[in-house]
């Protein structure tokens, strides 16, 4: 989401935000694009976040798909889309980590 050199460095939103937030400032990003970006450190929705509160809604996982390069990056960056490995995906936490996408098919459960 950076327009400067910094959308090139990985995981720098895991920095404490006052951190990240001077980073960004020092580096010549946009208030407005720092503004958004503070939103998504805010939202700290994991993976395993997410689908807990999936099944807190009485949401069912119909199919998941975790990318290692995420598709939109074909257009960002010129990337070729690579899906996660398999068994990385299915390791909680570390998964957060390795995984720059992840999209979920849900349905309304009946119970």
């Amino acid at each position: 989401m950076c327009d400067t050199k910094m959308k090139y460095i990985p995981w720098m939103h895991l920095l404490p935000k006052n951190l990240y937030q001077v980073i960004l400032t020092l580096n010549g990003e946009r208030l407005d694009r720092i503004e958004g970006l503070m939103e998504v450190v805010d939202t700290r929705l994991t993976i395993e976040r997410f689908e807990y509160l999936a099944y807190q809604s009485s949401l069912e996982i119909l199919d998941k798909k975790f990318y290692l390069i995420n598709p939109i990056y074909k257009y960002k960056f010129k990337l070729t889309p690579i899906e996660q490995l398999q068994f990385l995906a299915e390791i909680p936490y570390l998964r957060n980590f390795l995984t720059t996408t992840c999209y979920y098919l849900l349905k309304k459960s009946n119970s």
